[in-house]
């Protein structure tokens, strides 16, 4: 378990990072770095999320609770995974990157800051290494899954009884703990 911490430790220091990095060097005047046509570096706060730009802090901070507890659980499904399927360096990279993509933007930045800190201009929008790191860990995920067979079964849509004995054996293994 100190692997995957450690690699989220990494990821988010690096997002910090930059994002500390752009914030000082790219801050004035609308500075820009092209590297290609839709690529490229620059440094732009976002007020609010994108599913609303004016949200309230009392709705925010629902969110920030709903992200905690969300990151608590993945703590959990790791475990579950590691003690019941394999230790797999690709599911500890990928929760490393959903822990960046989780505490990154929605804890530290609104916490901290009141607004998120963008730097990487892409086609689709500005985003940062938090944006990113969600679509990087579903691929990572997804790469799991097709090289380790034996996993798939955890995705395996069964009958309501198998529903309830899948769910009682993953809170017993939760009180084990």
């Amino acid at each position: 378990m100190k692997r995957p911490i450690f690699l989220s430790l990494i990821v988010l220091l690096l997002d910090q990072l930059l994002k500390w990095y752009f914030q000082l060097n790219f801050n004035f005047n609308g500075k820009k770095l092209i590297l290609f046509d839709n690529f490229g570096f620059t440094y732009k706060t976002n007020p609010g999320i994108w599913i609303n730009k004016e949200i309230s802090n009392y709705s925010m901070f629902i969110i920030q609770i709903f992200v905690i507890l969300l990151v608590l659980l993945m703590f959990l499904l790791l475990r579950y995974y590691q003690t019941y399927y394999r230790k797999s360096f690709l599911i500890d990279l990928s929760f490393a990157f959903f822990v960046t993509a989780a505490i990154g933007n929605v804890i530290l930045d609104r916490f901290f800051f009141g607004y998120i800190r963008d730097y990487f201009i892409n086609p689709i929008a500005i985003s940062n290494l938090a944006d990113i790191s969600s679509e990087i860990a579903l691929f990572l995920f997804i790469i799991e899954f097709v090289r380790y067979p034996k996993a798939r079964s955890l995705l395996k849509i069964g009958t309501p009884k198998e529903w309830h004995n899948n769910v009682r054996s993953f809170i017993n293994f939760v009180k084990r703990r």
